[in-house]
């Protein structure tokens, strides 16, 4: 960083391509395609879909966990994908 000061956000989704057909065979079933969708709509479908995903939301926490463990000093209070 050279001495500059920086802002480290945890990432916790080591699958963005594979969550992304999730949600895009999520809205097929609803006979709606991600093209007809703007960016900020789709985006917000990944993250209806992160809230009910059990398995992604546990994974994830559990990355936190091992982060927060180390005492790292990440920016914990934001999360993006």
């Amino acid at each position: 960083m050279k001495g500059r000061p920086a802002l480290w956000i945890p990432g916790t989704d080591h699958a963005g391509i594979a969550t992304q057909l999730v949600v895009e065979k999520m809205l097929a079933a609803e006979g709606v395609k991600r093209t007809d969708l703007t960016r900020e709509e789709f985006t917000k479908k990944v993250w209806e879909w992160k809230e009910k995903s059990v398995l992604f939301f546990t994974i994830c926490d559990c990355c936190l966990v091992q982060l927060k463990t180390m005492d790292s000093e990440a920016f914990f209070s934001v999360d993006y994908f």
